[in-house]
This record gives C-alpha cells, structure tokens and sequence, in this order.
C-alpha cells in the first residue's frame, strides 16, 4: 500500500488534463532556479510569462498497462512490471526496423500492474487521445509519441507515392496507431492553438510540415500549389502536402520545436 502527497495536490501543479489510465500536470512556475543566478531567475520568470511550463504524464497502471516512449520513466511507485513489447530477438530487430522507418523509439517499454508511473518532465505540451475519435486510425509526425494504453495497435503505414517522400519533406514511413484506447502525444504548440479540420471527400493542402496528426483514411500526396506549372511559379509557393478523401487532420498553426530534435533528445533522454 502507498500514497502520495504534493504531486496533483501541490500548489505550484495544476492538473491539466485526463483521459482513460493518463493525466496530464502542468508545474506553474520554475522553483528550482537559485537566487545566487538572477538570470536564470530572470529567464524563469519570463518563461512563465510565456506560458513556458513543463509538462509531467502520470499512469495509473490499475486502469491500464502502458506502452511508454523508452528513457522516459522518472520514478514508479506500487506493483508494477517493465517489460520490452519486442517478442525475441526476430522482434526486436523488426521494432529496430520500424524505429528506423518512422523516426520513433524502437521499442515501447509496457509498464503493467497496479502501481503508478510518473514520467519525465518535458517543455513540450501533452495532448490526450481517445483513438475512438479516429476512423481507422491515427498517424503521427516523428517524434510525437509519448505513450499509449496497451491494447492500442502499433503499425508503420508508408506514404501514398514516391513525391510525398521525395519532395513532402515528410519520410517514407509513419507511425499510426489504432485501437478502443488512449494515447498521450507531444505537441510543437499549445494544445488549445491546434487546428482540427474534418474532409468529407474533400481536399486540404499544407504549405510545409504543420500537420502533425491525420486519419489513416486519408491519402497524402505531394503536389503543386497551382493547377499549372506557371500558376505555382507566380505563387511561389511551389509544392505542397495534400490530404484526400474523409478524415480528420490536426494542424500546428506554427511550430516551436523541430521534429528532428525531439526526436533526438529522445532517444537521448
């Protein structure tokens, strides 16, 4: 038997969201800075401003197990059992295959029981999802996955043609997950700025790389951002990513971090 004191509780948290085994906690302010350093205190205060905070995803494992990006446990608490989702060495390669493809960890470790799993802070935003909300499937850009409920079903889909890896700027592969669970992602913004546009057999084009997330129904192609040749040449604007068909697609409306580097301080971390 446990408890814990001064986590959801404390003054300085404020929980920010929850949804099916995952909460989300938000720390107000940066205490840890020191007097004897008046600007880091200085870029702390203005940070806050900013609304600059970090974020902290906590697991009740009683509700769920979960699969978790690999390095990101701080500390767990109760019963509670890590083990790799990679059956074998065959599995293992496969998740060193799929993690080279998509631009995500290898392998999930999945925390089981019924204890309690409080992950790394980060300064990213954390977006909870109910796949239930995603006709067939959720894909992700690289780097956004933090974790998941373990019945949720992990795939790599391979874009639509050739132009969308060559010119999309996009890769080759995704990551989608599908399933009646929950997952937790990183977002390059605050949550509440993200866009959500419906296609009923309807097109969207995307100057650049702001979508982050869009149904596996969805096909998603490179083209030009004019009808002629001369048309994209006047506009300037010269290719972009396209999504058809019915489905629902996420939108940054600007990016505060790269993909690569969240990637990387990941696989860091």
């Amino acid at each position: 038997m446990y408890r814990i004191y001064n986590l959801k509780s404390s003054e300085n948290v404020e929980v920010s969201a929850e949804l099916g085994p995952f909460t989300v906690i938000t720390h107000l302010r940066n205490l840890a800075q020191s007097q004897d350093h008046p600007g880091a205190v200085l870029e702390s205060y203005f940070s806050g401003l900013l609304m600059e905070r970090k974020r902290q995803l906590i697991c009740q494992l009683n509700q769920s197990a979960v699969l978790v990006a690999a390095g990101m446990m701080q500390w767990m608490v109760g019963e509670c059992k890590m083990v790799s989702d990679a059956n074998g060495l065959f599995g293992y390669l496969g998740k060193q295959l799929r993690g080279k493809m998509t631009g995500q960890e290898c392998a999930a470790p999945k925390y089981s029981g019924s204890g309690t799993l409080v992950l790394e802070p980060i300064n990213d935003d954390i977006m909870l999802v109910n796949l239930q909300d995603w006709q067939e499937g959720i894909v992700i850009e690289k780097g956004l996955f933090l974790a998941c409920s373990a019945d949720v079903q992990q795939s790599t889909v391979m874009r639509s043609n050739v132009s969308s890896t060559a010119l999309g700027n996009e890769g080759m592969f995704s990551m989608a997950l599908k399933g009646e669970g929950f997952a937790a992602l990183r977002t390059p913004c605050p949550k509440e700025t993200l866009v959500l546009i419906e296609l009923e057999d309807d097109v969207l084009k995307v100057d650049g790389d702001f979508a982050i997330a869009w149904s596996s129904t969805l096909e998603f192609t490179v083209e030009n951002s004019g009808q002629t040749v001369v048309s994209t040449a006047l506009s300037k604007e010269g290719f972009v990513n396209t999504f058809k068909g019915t489905g629902k697609i996420l939108l940054a409306p600007y990016l505060s971090f790269d993909t690569k580097e969240v990637e990387k301080s990941s696989n860091n971390a």
